[in-house]
């Protein structure tokens, strides 16, 4: 599950993003690998992602870090787990 991530306009009109979750779900670190955005458009991208929660991956169980890309388009998003 994840929150409603970037659907409001932000002006992102393509970029692939690689995001760090950690075991509780938090958005702790993330890399563009694709795109090439304002540094305003990354500032507005790294404000949502404080406010972005996701159910965190298990092992065994128990909750543990995993990375997720999520290809942006236009605002809307589309996603893979890794």
């Amino acid at each position: 599950r994840t929150t409603a991530l970037l659907e409001s306009d932000t002006g992102i009109e393509c970029m692939k993003v690689q995001l760090l979750i950690d075991e509780t779900g938090r958005v702790v670190d993330f890399s563009v690998l694709k795109g090439n955005q304002s540094p305003q458009q990354i500032r507005q991208l790294e404000y949502l992602l404080v406010f972005t929660a996701f159910d965190p991956a298990t092992m065994f169980g128990r909750p543990t870090s995993d990375t997720v890309t999520l290809a942006l388009r236009d605002g809307h998003v589309k996603g893979a787990s890794l």
